[in-house]
């Protein structure tokens, strides 16, 4: 577990110069510029922001060994 900060550093950029990032970034100040100049109305900002919410909070990760991580610690599944 034990990082040298480069490493840290290579994977904060390859992370931040990824185009998943950089499009993520785009459309979040495209929403806010939106919804602040009142272009979208109130019931819409609470619509796409709880679509946004449940789809990032309920999606599966998985790691860099091929691994599906749900989110679910093993202690919550009574597995140690």
């Amino acid at each position: 577990m034990n990082k040298s900060w480069r490493e840290i550093a290579e994977r904060l950029i390859w992370k931040v110069t990824s185009g998943r990032f950089i499009f993520t970034i785009t459309v979040a100040g495209v929403y806010a510029y939106l919804a602040m100049n009142g272009i979208l109305k109130e019931d819409r900002i609470m619509e796409i922001t709880l679509i946004v919410l449940y789809a990032y909070f309920t999606r599966t990760r998985t790691d860099p060994n091929g691994d599906v991580d749900n989110g679910d610690n093993e202690e919550d599944n009574g597995k140690k």
